[in-house]
């Protein structure tokens, strides 16, 4: 690398926030990244898992194979990916510090090992090993919970930190549901007798209340910044933000007590909150001062399939009690709000992780391209491989959930394929440069140390 500048060279570890101009409260990087990562595998494996299960699945979205497979996207893929986002943007929002990185890397790691052992234990009915690993996805909650709760706890920050809060408390909510749920199931030996008003109330506290509030909290900052447009006011994400709250919490209690009057009032409640993030979206991109890139594209297809969401759950609502139609739709519309979260995540990936990995080249030493040219962020990834990974990604979930409302396997391992090879594309395309600008530094670094 030919006039590559080594007067501050030395390796990641000694990432310094003040010569790079972040803020102190930034994490190391090491952190967040180590969540993505995790998020990825896990999107590789479920996919993997979902090419050879797609007809199984198909015939039976309530069964243990869907269950162990929704498990390891909700909580190995969109969890994993949120926790890495909110540990790298909650404590730059609120200018506060973590308590201690070291709770996060035991609390992810906990909570990884919890959510590979619940997709295990569901896929290959393992009873005991359910609530094994329910206990270390809980305990690992509450590690990640306490070393958030300080800059979460940081008053007049704004909707973005008060969503945040939130959606923390529905994360530990939706692991004592589970846990109470596994333990109470083992006691009665009666594994897998799901009633499907408990597995829908489940899923969607976890995917509205905990991921949904948490996007809509963190996209507040994140979606003026990346695409420089600013609103005068954030009420709609105010309303997005506390009517999912509530219409989750009323929802919850409309299905545990199988009342279709409660739970189709906190569907209205939640519809609004949901169309009041969407006009959001909509302000911000048509405000925005920017020429359209990736990451609208992403954000954009993510609110189509919520769009999607929307319409199977009032399809499914006003399909027939207990017949097969309504699980297929009500499966439909839980993998499109998984859509949703999952495409937003890879293309805010695409802007957050190079960010961060161009914050570990400058602390480095690398400050210019082998051309000489100053590092920016787009020289951290391959743009006709990122598009080409957004295309995938998108024909992926969308061949799954066709695949789930017309009971057609073959459409659904399609999907699954995709996802699997998105998975690749997408950590291959954010890893190997910066890998190879770091390889090269060193090479130039012994070079002209010689």
């Amino acid at each position: 690398m030919n006039g590559v500048p080594i007067d501050s060279p030395g390796p990641a570890s000694n990432y310094s926030h003040s010569n790079l101009g972040m803020p102190k409260s930034v994490p190391p990087p090491r952190l967040p990244l180590g969540f993505f990562s995790i998020a990825a595998l896990a999107l590789f494996t479920d996919g993997i898992l979902g090419i050879f299960l797609g007809s199984r699945v198909v015939d039976n979205p309530m069964g243990h194979l869907a269950i162990g497979m929704t498990h390891m996207f909700m909580l190995g893929v969109a969890s994993m990916a949120v926790l890495g986002a909110m540990h790298q943007f909650i404590p730059v929002i609120s200018g506060q510090k973590l308590r201690h990185p070291q709770l996060s890397y035991w609390g992810g790691g906990l909570f990884a090992a919890g959510s590979i052992g619940l997709a295990t234990s569901f896929l290959l009915e393992i009873n005991p090993m359910v609530v094994a690993s329910g206990i270390l996805a809980v305990i690992g909650v509450v590690l990640l919970v306490i070393n958030l709760s300080k800059p979460l706890m940081v008053r007049g920050k704004g909707i973005s930190i008060t969503g945040a809060r939130i959606s923390s408390i529905m994360l530990v909510a939706v692991a004592c549901f589970g846990i109470t749920y596994a333990v109470d199931r083992n006691a009665h030996e009666s594994f897998f007798a799901l009633s499907p008003n408990l597995v829908i109330a489940h899923a969607h506290i976890g995917i509205l209340g905990w991921l949904g509030i948490s996007y809509v909290a963190v996209s507040e900052k994140l979606w003026p910044m990346f695409m420089l447009s600013h609103r005068k006011s954030n009420r709609s994400s105010q309303i997005a933000i506390w009517g999912l709250a509530i219409g989750v919490t009323i929802f919850v209690i409309g299905m545990l007590a199988s009342s279709t009057l409660i739970a189709t009032a906190a569907g209205v409640i939640i519809v609004i909150a949901l169309c009041s993030h969407l006009y959001t979206l909509a302000r911000v991109v048509s405000g925005r001062r920017r020429k359209l890139e990736l990451l609208q594209g992403y954000v954009v297809v993510s609110a189509i399939f919520l769009v999607g969401a929307i319409g199977f759950a009032i399809a499914s609502v006003l399909s027939k009690a207990g017949s097969q139609l309504r699980t297929q739709l009500a499966a439909a519309e839980i993998v499109s709000l998984g859509a949703w979260i999952a495409l937003a995540v890879i293309g805010h990936a695409h802007k957050v992780v190079p960010f961060i990995t161009w914050g570990i080249l400058r602390a480095s030493g690398v400050k210019f391209t082998r051309n000489n040219k100053p590092l920016v962020f787009s020289d951290l990834l391959n743009p006709s491989v990122a598009r080409a990974s957004f295309v995938i990604v998108t024909s992926g979930f969308t061949f799954i959930i066709v695949g789930l409302a017309t009971m057609t396997g073959v459409l659904f391992s399609i999907g699954s394929a995709a996802l699997a090879l998105a998975a690749i594309s997408v950590s291959l395309n954010l890893a190997i440069r910066p890998s190879r600008m770091l390889s090269h530094f060193g090479d130039a670094s012994q070079s002209e140390a010689g």
